[in-house]
């Protein structure tokens, strides 16, 4: 396609009907096609490690007319849209992301959980028995005992207002009292759910933790659910930064609609999966991957060589209505991961 016919697609461009029912109930209309095509790709085409890494992550966008706009001080992008995001702690793979995905009868359903977190946990295909660590802002006991239920173990720091939280082992002071030696602790073990703890570890400051399924034995001089906590935590700050910090999309293409800037921003977010698979095959290879930029300029290359017989309009990118009608797809993609 040429640029200035490009161009002229661009102000009519849509991805949804607007005058659909659907679009009265769901934020992420606009986009919901996409997005169900993105999540749908990103866990066919990768088997992630046994620990997850769950936190928060944002689409840039100022748009007033953006109704899942928000504001997070802490982001480097303050203003956008937050996405809850279950990244893989060992290369940054997001497996699966929120808030593109969740309508408001979902949040209705689940009660006392968090919908976001059921969303994300509850439709991910993964097998049973890994570990997530999750941000303190993220952790409740009631998404604990959830994810337990599921088969997944968990740990995370925590805010001592939660409910549910052991209240007993709570430290009072903004800093570690005198009296208590740094890298000293106190459990409490539920006596209704086994293996769920609250922890309080003596820092310079009292920091406190829940754990489902952890190990609280000692390894020299740290406890191991700890140890777990600061190492898989950064698996979606590394994804952020890859996507939003290193040749973006989103940031580098300006558009009117706040919705197309989103959709630039699902892009990048596949793009960086892609190139985390491309570094993950090249490593069970024993080859040396291509360099970011070199990868985004072979992308590029491929992209431009797309001919008209590529694309047809009955291609559906694994839609289950349209497979149902026209056949088994075998799925000839390998999968990468221990």
């Amino acid at each position: 396609m040429a640029r200035d016919r490009f161009m002229n697609i661009c102000p009519i461009l849509h991805f949804n009907a607007n005058d659909d029912p659907r679009a009265l109930i769901d934020r992420a209309w606009k986009i919901r096609k996409v997005a169900d095509v993105l999540q749908r790709t990103i866990r066919e085409g990768y088997v992630p490690h046994a620990e997850l890494s769950f936190d928060e992550a944002m689409l840039p966008n100022r748009s007033s007319f953006n109704k899942m706009r928000v504001y997070m001080k802490a982001k480097p992008h303050k203003w956008g849209t937050k996405l809850f995001m279950l990244c893989s702690a060992h290369t940054a793979y997001c497996i699966r992301s929120t808030r593109a995905t969740i309508t408001r009868q979902t949040r209705k359903k689940a009660g006392g959980c968090r919908a976001e977190h059921e969303a994300v946990f509850g439709d991910t295909h993964l097998a049973s028995k890994r570990l997530v660590v999750i941000d303190r802002f993220c952790t409740s006991v009631a998404l604990a005992i959830q994810l337990l239920m599921m088969g997944f173990y968990c740990v995370g720091t925590i805010q001592t207002n939660r409910l549910g939280y052991c209240k007993e082992i709570i430290c009072k002071k903004k800093t570690r009292p005198k009296d208590k030696d740094r890298g000293s602790c106190k459990i409490s073990e539920s006596t209704h759910v086994p293996g769920l703890r609250a922890i309080c570890w003596m820092d310079f400051k009292p920091v406190h933790f829940l754990t489902c399924g952890g190990s609280v034995e000692l390894n020299r001089v740290v406890r191991k659910d700890k140890t777990d906590y600061h190492k898989f935590m950064g698996g979606v700050d590394v994804h952020d930064q890859l996507r939003l910090q290193r040749y973006s999309i989103q940031r580098a293409v300006t558009f009117r609609k706040f919705y197309k800037s989103l959709f630039l921003g699902l892009i990048d977010m596949a793009i960086v999966n892609s190139y985390i698979v491309h570094k993950a095959y090249h490593k069970t290879k024993a080859t040396r991957p291509l360099k970011h930029v070199k990868f985004m300029k072979k992308l590029q290359l491929q992209l431009t060589q797309l001919q008209e017989s590529d694309i047809y309009e009955g291609d559906t990118f694994g839609d289950a209505e349209a497979t149902a009608t026209s056949g088994p797809v075998h799925n000839t993609r390998g999968r990468i991961g221990r």
